[in-house]
């Protein structure tokens, strides 16, 4: 059955009514392995044995960063075994591959940084073998970050871990608890040449695509005024004086670099709009602008609680800009914005019925923290491996992303592009959502794979005219039904 509603269609089962008009607001390539950061045995620090530094002795096994330093953040893992554990002539594995045997002694070890406001955010850790307790740490701190794993050499972890560091001592942040297992890190050398900081920026940032993406990242990081980000987008020699020397970045070879160096857009400013502080990139639409590598930028950005939508032009030459002019910024209202940000919304429901059974190694039924319970954890199904996931009093909130994000190579950029959907799990039904069929679709195909498939009984489906899922997880009804029937006017 499909009956339209007004602000949401009825697509499959339900019942539906005339509704309220309220608005509201919701909020890869991999690069070349270098040898010297692959192998653990090349790089003399690895072995922090000989330097009395690794905690009980252990040999450092395994270490990545993501590739995500344009979206603004970067996690890291890095992995210490025993010696007696550590095979000779070790290597460091495939970012993300099979733990090599060990004697129980492992320490893995897991960073989150934010280039924009909280530097090094957040520390977690763990000792053992517990291959599903290390990848549900994996997911809390990589699940949502789209990006891909890069081997990288101490060296290159100690750089990273001290630059932020000093970001969160030069702003009065408080360092993550754990400083007694990762202090140890701080007394090492983690210094770089010019050509060796060139390799690390060019394993923590994406491949640009095409011009659209350079354009994305760059005014993405210049809203959140993480000029040291989009300096990694930019054409090297365009800055004027006031402006930090560019680091190495995303220049492809020598010949790119040379033609750009010298170009018109010389002199070019990063800090256009100076009375706001960090902004957030909410939505961009690129048109061509009068000369080729020339785009003109419609942006809707959040800067604290008010919405602006500015003009800019960025140019562009080789996927690196080299020019950057503010046209236009006015404000717009949280209606105007709303609207502006509105799109549709897909909504499966099921019903669990039967006895709750869940597929985990002892056999008994178990949430994220290993208690028992009724609402299932990361084992949900093979999505759910990799979400964000959070507990609301009424159910658990899985947010599935993209494996990665690919949306900001698009001439119409959203934030939330990528985000794949979301599961809200209740003990007594789960309902889905996504932003397009094709995304919705591959939900359905993921819980038809489920370790609850057996107690899903699909029940209903809509199609909103703008997002209302979180709206319901925070309402207190006890099933999607019933949030219905009322934000339609229809009779309980």
């Amino acid at each position: 059955m499909k009956l339209n509603n007004g602000r949401f269609t009825v697509i499959e089962g339900g019942k539906s009514k005339k509704n309220t008009n309220k608005k509201d607001i919701d909020g890869r390539e991999t690069m070349g392995k270098d040898p010297a950061s692959h192998v653990a045995s090349q790089d003399p620090a690895s072995h922090l044995a000989s330097q009395g530094a690794a905690p009980h002795g252990r040999v450092l096994t395994e270490c990545y960063v993501t590739n995500t330093r344009l979206m603004g953040v970067l996690a890291m893992y890095m992995r210490f075994d025993a010696p007696s554990s550590v095979p000779e002539n070790s290597s460091f594995d495939a970012p993300g591959s099979a733990m090599k045997k060990s004697t129980g002694d492992t320490l893995h070890m897991f960073f989150y940084f934010d280039a924009e406001e909280f530097g090094f955010d957040n520390y977690k850790s763990m000792v053992g073998d517990d291959t599903q307790e290390v990848a549900e740490l994996r997911g809390s701190i990589m699940g949502g970050l789209g990006g891909e794993p890069q081997n990288i050499s101490l060296r290159e972890a100690v750089h990273i871990l001290k630059h932020y560091v000093r970001f969160n001592r030069e702003r009065g942040i408080p360092m993550p608890e754990g400083i007694e297992e990762y202090g140890f890190l701080l007394n090492l050398d983690g210094k770089l040449s010019e050509p060796d900081q060139y390799i690390l920026n060019r394993k923590i940032c994406v491949r640009l695509q095409n011009d659209y993406e350079a354009v994305n990242y760059f005014l993405m990081r210049c809203f959140g005024k993480d000029f040291e980000g989009a300096k990694l987008v930019m054409a090297p020699g365009i800055l004027q004086e006031k402006d930090t020397a560019i680091a190495p970045g995303n220049v492809q070879n020598a010949e790119d670099e040379a033609s750009i160096a010298g170009g018109k857009c010389a002199g070019m400013q990063l800090e256009l709009f100076p009375d706001y502080r960090q902004g957030t990139f909410c939505k961009n639409i690129i048109d061509e602008g009068r000369e080729p590598g020339e785009y003109i930028c419609e942006s809707l950005v959040e800067f604290g609680d008010c919405y602006h939508l500015t003009i800019t032009k960025v140019c562009v030459k080789n996927r690196l800009v080299c020019g950057y002019e503010r046209i236009n910024n006015q404000t717009v209202s949280a209606r105007e914005a709303a609207m502006m940000l509105s799109r549709s919304e897909f909504i499966n429901v099921y019903m669990r019925v039967g006895e709750p059974h869940f597929n985990v190694p002892d056999g008994q039924i178990c949430d994220i923290n290993g208690e028992l319970g009724l609402i299932p954890g990361r084992n949900l199904s093979k999505l759910t491996e990799g979400a964000m996931i959070h507990n609301y009093p009424d159910g658990k909130l899985f947010m599935i992303f993209k494996p990665n994000n690919n949306h900001v190579a698009k001439k119409e950029y959203r934030l939330n592009e990528d985000v794949l959907g979301l599961y809200f799990v209740s003990d007594i039904e789960l309902v889905c959502a996504s932003n397009s069929k094709a995304d919705i679709w591959e939900l359905e195909k993921d819980l038809a794979k489920s370790t609850i498939r057996a107690e899903l009984k699909p029940t209903s489906r809509y199609e909103f005219k703008e997002p209302v899922i979180y709206e319901y997880m925070n309402s207190g009804f006890e099933s999607f039904s019933q949030f219905v029937a009322v934000i339609s006017g229809a009779d309980l």
